[in-house]
This record gives C-alpha cells, structure tokens and sequence, in this order.
C-alpha cells in the first residue's frame, strides 16, 4: 500500500483551469481516462517553454507520469488514443495533423482563445517541436515561463505581446522577470507596460539599488517619484 498524499506545500504552483471545465465539461464526462488526459493537457501546455504553446501525441506516449496515471506501460497507447479522440469530439482540445522535420505530428490544444490563435499560427508556420528528451520522459519545464507568467498575472496572451515577452526573456535574468509580475499583481497594475518599466529601470540602475523595483528617486510621504511613469506607492 503506497503512503497517503501528504499534502500541497506551502506557495505551491498552481496551473490554470477555467471555471467552465467544472460547471460545464467535467459533469459530461464519463471516462476516467479522458478526465486525466484533458487535466495533464493543461498542466503540459501551460508548462511548455516554447510558443506558441501546444503538445504532442508523441510527447504524451512518451511522458511517464501520464502513462502511470493511465495504469498502462511505456505508451498506454489504447487509453491516451482513445481519450485524446474523445476530448476532441467533446470540444475540449482541439488537434490537428502538422509537419514537423519532415514528420507528421499529431499536435494538441486547448479549446480557448489562446489554443485557437496557437492552432491558426500551427498551420500557417508548421510545428517545431524541439529534440526529444533522451531519457524518454517529455516533461515541460520546472518553472513558469514568461508566457504562463503573464497569462497569471495579466490575462490573456497576444501574438504582439507574445514577441516583446520572447525579446525580454532573452535580455532579463528569469528571477527578474518573475519579480517584475509578482510585483505587478501585489500593486494591481496588471499591464505588461508596468512589468517591462521594473525590468527596465533595473537593468538601467542596477535591481538592488531601489526597494522591490519601486523609483527611488524622490520620496514625497508614502509616495516615490521615478524618472518616468506616476507615483507609485510606498509600503
């Protein structure tokens, strides 16, 4: 008998789920199966470092975390075959067949606003989907990326937006960027151009040289005055 789950730790990460899979998928299905494929679909899209953001059945097969919650093998090819179909009649994913290095793909996404934009960008550009993980376990990535970082703390996620968020990921130290959206939210001013002026007032000053990447300018009362942009306040 295996040891019971000994609960979620403090400040675990959480992936989201719209409020619409309880109230209006989850009563409709009937297959345990589906039900763990669709929720690992969200977890692995809303994990995955590469954008625009979907997965495949070949990384599914190969994900050995999905096939031991499946009861099956390697592959537990029969269950994941037929609950990916079954998802996809339902409207929850939707999937379509790619190129990729000269391979089809069976690629899959979530059934929302960000899933159909990343489908029609599939088709018009093909799928790159990145070297396989020697090890045979295709698993996404440890820590939020910056796409699963906006779509948290600001919404949803654009393709204009998409472009500046890949430019600073590549410019930034992630534990700047990931700084950057938590104070964001801790303040309520969920816009991307609040999070790139912290990022960019730390790259010009130094990130240590103010407090939390507030201005530290001017200090009129609780309020501090930077260079640019309004007061902000002062905790």
């Amino acid at each position: 008998m295996t040891d019971s789950f000994k609960g979620f730790p403090p400040r675990a990460r959480a992936t989201p789920v719209p409020d619409a899979f309880f109230s209006h998928v989850l009563p409709r299905m009937t297959d345990p199966a589906e039900i763990k494929v669709v929720l690992h679909v969200f977890w692995a899209i809303y994990r995955t470092r590469r954008f625009p953001r979907f997965v495949t059945r070949r990384e599914m097969g190969a994900d050995r975390t999905l096939a031991a919650s499946l009861d099956g093998g390697v592959d537990s090819r029969g269950d994941l075959d037929k609950a990916l179909a079954a998802a996809v009649t339902h409207g929850i994913l939707l999937h379509v067949v790619a190129e990729s290095d000269g391979r089809r793909e069976d690629v899959y996404v979530i059934n929302d606003e960000p899933g159909r934009n990343a489908l029609k960008q599939l088709q018009e550009t093909g799928v790159r989907t990145g070297a396989p993980d020697p090890a045979g376990d295709v698993r996404p990535a440890q820590r939020p990326n910056i796409f699963t970082l906006y779509e948290n703390a600001i919404g949803v996620l654009t393709l204009p937006i998409a472009e500046e968020l890949k430019e600073a990921e590549a410019q930034y130290p992630h534990e700047w960027i990931e700084e950057a959206f938590r104070l964001a939210a801790e303040r309520n001013a969920r816009n991307w151009r609040y999070v790139k002026s912290i990022l960019e007032r730390w790259e010009r000053e130094g990130k240590d040289s103010g407090a939390s990447g507030r201005p530290d300018q001017k200090k009129d009362g609780r309020y501090l005055q930077g260079k640019r942009g309004p007061l902000i306040p002062w905790r």
